[in-house]
């Protein structure tokens, strides 16, 4: 019997681009200029460059799920990417108790819209703080959120990090396939816009313009041939503390990586590949995970045979993976 392969059998995306990969994959294709915003501390006199997720064209029909009636931006990303990846057949399955899917979270920065609201009322008036926001300010709420919608009984874990962190939930996910522990694992990254997180962002470059949104990809395991795009590898991550090792870590990333024809999407390297943020915005931690989602669009549409994503995080460690048609 052969060996199973991975393959990336979905991928969902919102983005400053729209809703959906095929926005995100047009938007990228055609340069396109995306409108920006500003966002200003109350208080402070300097400010900060963002791109938004724009206003879905129609109504999102799992908002009525009443799991998330109340639920924050970053959710409302995570649960649509993560839908758009898993598929109507999948999500049935998973419902019908015949498909045991495991989700992973991946964030940078993670529910930080509730968190605001909530201290906010809790340092004007403690007596008057709803205790209704504060389980939207736990790192595994869209997490939670999303395997009660599907009723999975799988493992769901949320895993915290810098910009690179979603290549870790894929090497755990794909570790998770291969023990046989679930038929299939979303990997989901996902983050909203505040104050807070673009401000402390443009610390390390003030010319950054800040985004929100998110990607997922769906890993399963098949032994069988796939039109699916197959994960061919993931490098090992080259951790660093200073700019200094920062270079070590780059030069570590791109000699791990196979010499290859395709697609090369990067991000935070002096490299000729795609960088994403240069359409979009830098939208953190969800910033790999929409790298992952064109990757796998750009694959399926047969526009490549191979592509590469890699990218060096904003504080932790550089990262890479390479996929095949």
């Amino acid at each position: 019997m052969s060996s199973p392969s991975i393959i990336l059998s979905g991928a969902g995306a919102v983005s400053s681009a729209g809703w959906g990969t095929e926005a995100l994959f047009k938007a990228i294709q055609e340069h396109r200029q995306l409108p920006t915003d500003i966002s200003q501390r109350e208080g402070s006199t300097s400010s900060v460059q963002i791109r938004r997720v724009p206003k879905p064209k129609a109504p999102l029909a799992f908002l009525r799920n009443p799991r998330l009636r109340r639920c924050s931006p970053i959710s409302r990303y995570a649960v649509a990417a993560a839908l758009e990846a898993l598929g109507e057949e999948r999500q049935a399955q998973v419902q019908d108790g015949g498909y045991r899917l495991g989700v992973l979270f991946v964030f940078m920065n993670g529910c930080v819209n509730y968190s605001n609201r909530f201290y906010s009322e809790v340092l004007n008036d403690p007596s008057l703080a709803s205790p209704i926001l504060f389980p939207e300010t736990v790192f595994n709420a869209p997490a939670s959120h999303l395997a009660a919608m599907l009723e999975s009984r799988s493992p769901a874990y949320t895993l915290i990090g810098d910009s690179t962190q979603f290549l870790g939930g894929m090497d755990l996910g794909i570790e998770w396939l291969l023990e046989d522990q679930v038929d299939g694992v979303l990997v989901v990254g996902s983050e909203e816009l505040d104050w807070l997180s673009t401000e402390a962002a443009c610390l390390f470059n003030r010319k950054m313009i800040v985004s929100e949104g998110a990607g997922a990809v769906l890993l399963e395991s098949s032994t069988n041939s796939s039109d699916s795009p197959k994960v061919c590898g993931i490098t090992p991550a080259f951790s660093y503390g200073n700019d200094r090792n920062r270079t070590q870590a780059t030069a570590q990333l791109l000699e791990a990586l196979p010499n290859a024809e395709g697609l090369r999407l990067q991000h935070g390297l002096n490299d000729d590949g795609l960088d994403l943020s240069n359409v979009l915005g830098n939208a953190l931690g969800a910033g790999l995970a929409l790298q992952c989602a064109y990757a796998r669009t750009a694959l399926t549409n047969g526009d490549v045979a191979q592509a590469q994503v890699f990218h060096v995080g904003t504080n932790q460690q550089a990262i890479g993976a390479w996929f095949r048609a």
